[in-house]
């Protein structure tokens, strides 16, 4: 009997790097080095000690700019200008934040790029590039804030960085007001306000502890608002794919390919998630069309029906094109749905629900593992 490839078995000891691997990883900031950096936007802590503001308008004109420090500004303001800062460094990695290399040249990266000139104050034309770029319609500003952190270990090492955040300016509610003083009820006089960054960047990228030259820390507010003139002005090269982005990939590729079933769905779903489970934290392990060959062989799926999907992927990210796996499946979860029910169970029991023909009607049937079941809020034993 011909024994079945296991998934685990294009995995060693995660040194799956390398051009030859079927599974990548790649370096990137994780949730603790992003909350490191982040827990340091506070004035009790003193890094950000510079901030530089360019108001810009619609016309991309750039209608006052100055330099501040912190330290000299009262400490409710200087809070209010983190706490914008710190804006840029939240969300969900894959979605909102995003870890992006500078392009190399002759198999190295490129010694400088513009952040390196922002870090030194040296900004040039950099702010020009940024406003002939950045897509709006709105006015906004441009905050560039300087830092040094005093990173604790056993070596001493100072990570000096340069945060960029571009937050709109809008224009404040109409209210209606009590004005005691003059014993009326009015309309308050509306201002023009600071609102959160929809883009930022955090150069240098933070990773074991020290500073990595030759990639920054991205963030959008909204990830389906592209910015690829800008990113590719800064960067080089264009926003990678969000998670939501590389799921619709891997779902659509299967559902015109004609793979579709309970089985098969539960099937990969219990192999992504056990690689998941068996990846350290701080890897992000991506998967390229070898690999999700392999992955459908092992639940049965035909060599018609694969060398399908294989193609369709080719078109949508080429042959050499690479999904992470947690882009393929969300395994924090597992639901099914159609027109007349939803159901959320526990990822455990992704392999155990299946559909079962009984007297001519098809059934969805899952194990209650509990004897207590509860619909609509009224709880009772399930018999």
């Amino acid at each position: 009997m011909e024994t079945k490839t296991t998934i685990f078995s294009f995995i060693k000891d995660y040194n799956y790097l390398g051009t030859g691997s079927e599974i990548k990883r790649r370096k990137l900031m994780n949730k603790k080095e992003i909350a490191e950096i982040k827990k340091q936007f506070a004035a009790k802590h003193a890094v950000v000690n510079i901030i530089c503001m360019t108001y810009v308008s619609e016309e991309k004109e750039i209608l006052f700019a100055n330099k501040e420090y912190l330290n000299q500004m009262p400490e409710e303001e200087a809070e209010q200008y983190l706490d914008l800062l710190k804006k840029g460094l939240s969300g969900k990695i894959g979605k909102n934040l995003y870890t992006m290399d500078f392009p190399t040249v002759d198999g190295g990266s490129k010694e400088e790029n513009d952040f390196q000139q922002v870090r030194k104050m040296q900004e040039g034309e950099f702010l020009r590039s940024i406003i002939d770029t950045y897509q709006t319609s709105n006015k906004y500003v441009i905050l560039e804030a300087h830092g040094v952190y005093d990173v604790p270990g056993e070596e001493e090492y100072v990570y000096e960085f340069v945060e960029i955040a571009l937050c709109p300016v809008q224009l404040s509610d109409d209210k209606l007001v009590c004005d005691a003083s003059k014993q009326i009820i009015c309309g308050r006089v509306r201002d023009m306000l600071l609102s959160a960054p929809t883009d930022a960047f955090l150069y240098p990228a933070f990773h074991d502890r020290c500073e990595d030259v030759h990639s920054v820390l991205y963030y959008t507010k909204k990830p389906s608002v592209k910015q690829d003139a800008l990113l590719e002005n800064l960067t080089g090269n264009t926003r990678p794919l969000s998670i939501d982005e590389e799921m619709d990939i891997f779902h659509s590729s299967l559902e015109e390919s004609g793979i579709g079933s309970m089985e098969i769905v539960g099937q990969l779903y219990d192999q992504i998630q056990k690689m998941q489970d068996a990846t350290p934290d701080e890897v992000v392990p991506s998967c390229g069309l070898n690999m999700m060959e392999k992955m459908l062989r092992n639940c049965d799926v035909s060599e018609d029906n694969i060398e399908i999907f294989s193609q369709i992927i080719i078109n949508k990210i080429g042959k050499n094109g690479r999904l992470r796996l947690n882009g393929l499946m969300d395994t924090k979860h597992y639901c099914i749905k159609n027109n007349y029910f939803d159901i959320k169970t526990d990822s455990e029991l992704a392999g155990d629900v299946f559909v079962k023909e009984i007297d001519g009607q098809r059934y969805l049937l899952c194990p209650i593992k509990d004897s207590e079941v509860e619909i609509n809020g009224i709880t009772f034993q399930a018999r």
